[in-house]
């Protein structure tokens, strides 16, 4: 049985930040935080990116760079999850090596 414990806390706040996925940069909303990851927007400005253009973008790798510079991280993350909300796109990013 599922348990709510077995979730990690997370803190909702908005801060911004960048991510560097398919050799291109990408500024992402952060929508919320815990101690194992984050679920953020993708603010972009094409009309072209939907969640198969990502897709692509992370067939080689799913480890993405990232980079908030108001909370003072930097380092690697990997996607775990692509959600669409209302025309947002949603990533879903586990921590892997930050600093």
């Amino acid at each position: 049985m599922y348990s709510n414990l077995d979730r990690p806390c997370r803190k909702n706040l908005t801060s911004h930040g960048l991510i560097y996925m398919g050799e291109e940069e990408h500024e992402i909303t952060v929508l919320n935080i815990s101690i194992t990851g984050i679920l953020a927007e993708l603010n972009s400005h094409k009309k072209d990116i939907d969640v198969k253009y990502i897709f692509n973008m992370l067939l080689t790798t799913t480890i993405i760079d990232l980079y908030l510079p108001e909370m003072r991280l930097a380092g690697e993350a990997e996607v775990v999850r692509v959600d669409v909300d209302n025309d947002r796109i949603l990533l879903a990013l586990e921590f892997k090596n930050i600093a």
